[in-house]
């Protein structure tokens, strides 16, 4: 197997959110010092709700820290080449110890690489109207939506969580379709 290094160094910058206008919530971009392609498949295979374009050479991700996890919502982080942008943090000193151990993460996936069995499955996003059959479909707006069809089109796009419908029953057929196509 090909020798990998780690990631021995990287910059941070540290943005407000671009997409929501005043939002104080901050995103740290982190650029570092090796291109990290080869290792997507490595990532896709360990971590939490991994999504893979192997074709955009792209991975994203839920991180809850590193050894140790932290409860709570976790963050995402996206990997394309050299970059590494995790989201999204309210505090400075926050983001930069997460950033430190999502690099501890990813150098910690390059040491054990022999021991994991590399996952090429592509993530494909599901269609709003595949999740809506499996919705209640009762427009009830207790997820602030005011159709099941709006929310199944945030569903799709990963804007909510399922947990937001509160009418779908936890575990039931129709909760397990929806997780499995998300």
């Amino acid at each position: 197997m090909e020798e990998l290094s780690i990631i021995k160094d990287y910059k941070m910058k540290l943005d407000y959110t671009a997409c929501h206008a005043g939002s104080e919530n901050l995103v740290a971009t982190l650029t570092v010092d090796r291109d990290l392609t080869d290792l997507l498949p490595y990532i896709n295979a360990t971590a939490e709700k991994a999504k893979y374009i192997s074709k955009l050479n792209w991975i994203k991700f839920n991180f809850r820290g590193f050894p140790e996890k932290y409860k709570g919502k976790p963050w995402t982080v996206a990997i394309q080449g050299e970059t590494v942008s995790i989201r999204s943090f309210v505090e400075k000193d926050t983001a930069n110890k997460i950033s430190e151990e999502c690099i501890k993460y990813i150098n910690d996936i390059i040491l054990q690489r022999e021991q994991i069995e590399p996952s090429y499955k592509e993530w494909k996003q599901p269609k709003a109207i595949d999740i809506f059959k499996y919705l209640p479909k009762s427009n009830c707006k207790k997820c602030g939506f005011s159709t099941c069809m709006a929310f199944a089109a945030k569903l799709a796009l990963d804007e909510v969580s399922l947990a937001d419908c509160s009418e779908l029953v936890l575990d039931s057929e129709n909760y397990i379709k929806i997780s499995e196509m998300l």
